[in-house]
């Protein structure tokens, strides 16, 4: 007779998420993009939402940045009364970067706000997309973001770098 496995011990508790990063730092562009509508030109029935692109530090991330804001103000432009509003993109740096080492001129074309990223394996819980959540966490807490939103955009729309647009979306929640 074989006696039978020992029960699995039990599941340890999560560890508590990270503090939300201090004050974030908002840069603002010098121009602003092609085709911004004015949503009174637009004429009535016009939902705007503001577009959040969250971004981490790297070529890659820049490299789709750069690919996702062409086809943001592409369309925008193309379709200046459509629901697509404003953009920012929200930048999380490690400690050790600066917004001028990391940058490479995206944010004289974009505004960015600038949160720390979480330190690698400890903060982050070995999954670096936690960097995402907390930063909006800590963009939210600092009321840049709500700074930031023309007073017609009553959503955002949080979007990562892999993502591209090929429309405009219409604002459902409107």
């Amino acid at each position: 007779l074989h006696a039978p496995p020992p029960p699995p011990p039990p599941p340890s508790p999560s560890p508590p998420l990270p503090p939300p990063s201090p004050s974030p730092q908002l840069v603002f562009p010098a121009t602003t993009p092609a085709g911004a509508a004015n949503s009174t030109a637009c004429g009535p029935g016009r939902s705007p939402y503001h577009v959040l692109l969250t971004a981490s530090s790297g070529h890659y991330q820049r490299w789709q940045t750069r690919v996702f804001f062409h086809h943001y103000t592409a369309i925008k432009a193309a379709h200046p009364c459509s629901d697509l509003g404003g953009f920012t993109r929200l930048l999380t740096l490690p400690d050790r970067l600066t917004l001028a080492e990391e940058d490479r001129g995206l944010s004289a074309v974009m505004t960015t706000i600038v949160a720390r990223e979480l330190t690698k394996e400890t903060e982050d819980l070995g999954f670096v997309v936690l960097n995402r959540p907390t930063s909006i966490r800590a963009v939210l807490a600092s009321g840049q973001l709500a700074a930031r939103l023309a007073p017609d955009e009553r959503h955002v729309f949080i979007v990562e770098t892999d993502h591209v647009l090929l429309k405009p979306l219409p604002n459902l929640l409107a």
